[in-house]
């Protein structure tokens, strides 16, 4: 644990030194729409700004640092390897007006965090559980910790470029999974849309828990979608009920479509699918080597 903690602060340190000596960087990409004439009638607002951040984050990184980029697609807007680490990136971008701003929140996807991984967060009976590893193998590097980091830019448009020219940069670490037990979930919070993904995989106890529910006719359609892998002692989804609509037949479309059904009338695998950091309320102490500053305003140069 005392590893990992010391590269959560190593990164996050290496990260804000190089950001703000680059700060030159973020004003110039973030305002470059500006100099060309008639693009504001297009300009795209809230998601420009956001998009605009990640190319910015990414130039920087790849050009002061040797770092690899990490092409998992299970991954973060900006995600790179390090013989320590795999260090995942992602930017927000928040209206000064917004109470995400005002409040210093951001919902986090299952693609952005591991801090739900091995142990799923509850709200209202309802989990919610990450997609990124605690830990990742390497076959050369060994384990690598999965370490999380959000670039939050809070701006104005009001006034064009004169208001966008006073935004403001955040860098936040987030904590891995494994620091829960030590850091808790006072500063988590599980968001509000939900989803009922299906199951690629049942054991016997679990998938018969669930047929026994079921009606004899939705019985059967969820026979059809599973198969018995008597290797495993598994039940497994078949793998067409991973692609999407245009590339099934209508049979298999209407199979899946039934399905989708079932799992929404009963709240099969019922998920969330955010997570809210606040971040103001991540445990800090003094004297404390786990519960040092992991949300600082940046000073761009």
């Amino acid at each position: 644990m005392q590893q990992l903690n010391e590269l959560e602060e190593y990164y996050f340190k290496r990260l804000k030194q190089i950001f703000e000596k680059n700060g030159t960087s973020f004003v110039k990409n973030l305002t470059s729409q500006y100099l060309f004439s008639e693009i504001e009638d297009t300009y795209s607002g809230k998601s420009g700004i956001a998009d605009v951040m990640e190319r910015v984050v990414q130039r920087i990184i790849s050009n002061y640092t040797d770092w690899e980029i990490f092409s998992h697609p299970a991954s973060s807007d900006s995600s790179f390897l390090t013989p320590k680490a795999v260090i995942h990136i992602d930017c927000k971008s928040t209206l000064d007006t917004d109470s995400d701003a005002i409040q210093h929140k951001v919902d986090l996807g299952r693609n952005q965090t591991s801090y739900a991984t091995d142990l799923p967060i509850m709200y209202n009976e309802v989990p919610f559980k990450s997609n990124l590893p605690t830990v990742y193998n390497h076959t050369l590097y060994g384990n690598l910790y999965t370490l999380t980091y959000i670039v939050k830019i809070v701006y104005n448009l009001d006034d064009g470029i004169n208001s966008l020219r006073n935004f403001k940069v955040y860098l936040c670490s987030v904590p891995n999974g494994l620091m829960q037990p030590i850091l808790g979930l006072e500063f988590v919070h599980a968001g509000r849309e939900l989803v009922r993904p299906i199951y690629d995989v049942l054991n016997t106890e679990d998938y018969f828990n669930l047929v026994n529910e079921l009606h004899s006719d939705n019985e059967e359609i969820f026979n059809q979608c599973y198969y018995y892998d008597e290797s495993n002692e598994l039940y497994k989804a078949y793998e067409w009920l991973s692609f999407n609509g245009n590339s099934l037949s209508d049979d298999y479309k209407n199979l899946k479509k039934e399905l989708i059904k079932i799992y929404t009338r009963n709240n099969f695998n019922l998920q969330r699918t955010k997570l809210r950091v606040k971040f103001l309320e991540i445990p800090r102490e003094d004297g404390s080597e786990y519960k040092w500053n992991r949300y600082q305003e940046l000073t761009l140069k």
